[in-house]
C-alpha cells in the first residue's frame, strides 16, 4: 500500500497522528479547522502532492453534557425559526432536541482526510486513467507514470461536479445520468465514460482548451472517435428526494421542455479548490445578553484607584446620585478651564439624570 492510500491527517501543534501505520500529518491551526478546513471540502495535500477529501475531525476535548446542552438548545431554536420562515433541514441532519447523542461539540485539534477518487490525466499527452494512483508507479518511485508516454507527469483531475446541495462528483469511469421511466418520470442512473467502439480497449483523451465546460471534449485516440463532446452530471441525491408527482411526464420531451426538474439536479462543472465548489452549511451564534457583573474588593485594584487624581477616580458606588456627583466634579473642572461647551453639556447631563431620579 502507497502512502498516499493511508489514512491522512491535518493535525495542529506538535500532536502525534494516532492511527496505524505510517500517517502522513500536516499541520495546521485551529482556526484554519474552524474556518477553511471543514469536512467534505477538497484541498491540495502537501505541495501538491495529491487531492484530498477531508472527513472526519478530532477534537482535543469533547464538552460535558450540561455545557454542550446550551449550544444544542441554540441550534435546535435557530432551526426552528429558520423552518418557521419558509426554510427546509437536509432529512439526514439529526435533530438537535431528540438526538443529542448524534453531536460532539469542542474545539478541533485535527482532521482525517482520504485521496480523492478522481480521474487520472497526463499533463503532457492529455491521456485519461481510471485507475488508482499508486498503480501507475513503478518500483523504484512512488511518482505515477502515464501508460502512454511513460513519463511522469501523471496528475489527479482537478475538475469535478457540484450541486447546490453540498454533492460533489469527481470524474471518474462512470458518471451519474438520468433516464426516462415506462410513466414518463426520471430515474438516476450511470454512463459508462469510454469510447463505445473500442469499448474497453480505448484510449480517451481530455482536450481541455479552457477553464470552460464546453471546450472539454473526450476523445478516442484509437479511432478518433468523440466519446463525450461536452461532460455532464446529474445530482443523484436530489433526483431521489424529489417526490414522484414533480417527475410525472407524459415523455422525457416535455420534461427537457418544462426545464424544472432538469434544472434543479443539474450539476456544474468547477475546479476542486475554487471557492465556490464548496458549501458549507454554517453556523454562526451571538450572544447580546449582558451578563450579570459581580463586583469583588481587589487591593491591587484599590491601590491604583488611590493613585488616580480625585476628579478622575471611577466611583464604586451606583445609582443617579453617584452619577450627579460625578457629573458635579466634572462640571466643577469644566468651570476651573473655563470651557463654556462643556459647562453647557454637562449641566444638560445633570438635569437629566435629576429628572430620571425623580421619576
Amino acid at each position: 500500500m502507497s502512502q498516499t492510500e493511508k489514512t491522512i491527517h491535518s493535525q495542529t501543534g506538535d500532536g502525534e497522528a494516532t492511527s496505524t501505520g505510517a500517517a502522513l500529518v500536516m499541520q495546521r491551526s485551529v482556526s484554519q479547522l474552524l474556518f477553511h478546513y471543514l469536512p467534505e471540502r477538497t484541498v491540495d495535500w502537501e505541495n501538491g502532492l495529491a487531492i484530498v477529501t477531508l472527513t472526519q475531525p478530532r477534537l482535543s476535548s469533547v464538552w460535558p453534557e450540561e455545557k454542550a446542552d446550551i449550544v444544542l438548545d441554540e441550534i435546535y431554536l435557530l432551526l426552528e425559526r429558520w423552518l418557521q420562515k419558509g426554510g427546509s433541514v437536509d432529512s439526514r441532519f439529526p435533530n438537535p432536541k431528540t438526538q443529542r447523542g448524534s453531536f460532539a461539540i469542542g474545539t478541533p485539534e485535527s482532521i482525517e482526510a482520504r485521496v480523492l477518487e478522481t480521474a487520472l490525466i497526463c499533463q503532457n499527452c492529455s491521456r485519461l486513467s481510471f485507475v488508482k494512483f499508486s498503480r501507475l508507479a513503478k518500483p523504484d518511485t512512488k511518482m505515477p507514470v502515464c501508460p502512454d508516454c511513460g513519463k511522469h507527469s501523471i496528475r489527479q483531475l482537478g475538475q469535478v461536479f457540484v450541486h447546490g446541495c453540498g454533492e460533489l462528483v469527481p470524474i471518474r469511469d462512470w458518471m451519474p445520468a438520468t433516464k426516462v421511466a415506462e410513466d414518463g418520470s426520471l430515474l438516476s442512473t450511470s454512463h459508462p465514460l469510454q469510447c463505445f467502439k473500442c469499448k474497453g480497449e480505448g484510449r480517451l483523451t481530455l482536450t481541455v482548451r479552457t477553464e470552460r465546460v464546453k471546450d472539454m471534449k473526450v476523445e478516442c485516440r484509437n479511432c478518433g472517435t468523440i466519446v463525450k463532446d461536452r461532460l455532464t452530471a446529474r445530482c443523484k441525491r436530489c433526483l431521489e428526494e424529489l417526490t414522484k408527482d414533480e417527475l410525472s411526464a407524459s415523455s422525457y420531451a416535455e420534461v427537457e421542455a418544462s426545464g424544472s426538474v432538469v434544472a434543479r439536479i443539474a450539476m456544474r462543472m468547477a475546479r476542486y479548490n475554487a471557492n465556490a465548489t464548496y458549501y458549507p452549511q454554517t453556523l454562526s451564534m451571538l450572544r447580546l445578553d449582558k451578563p450579570e457583573i459581580t463586583r469583588g474588593d481587589d487591593p491591587e485594584v484599590e491601590l491604583l484607584r488611590r493613585m488616580l487624581p480625585t476628579e478622575k477616580r471611577p466611583s464604586a458606588e451606583s445609582g443617579s446620585g453617584a452619577t450627579i456627583e460625578q457629573l458635579g466634579i466634572k462640571l466643577k473642572q469644566a468651570e476651573m478651564n473655563n470651557d463654556p461647551d462643556e459647562i453647557e453639556r454637562i449641566r444638560k447631563l445633570i438635569l437629566a439624570a435629576i429628572q430620571k431620579s425623580d421619576g
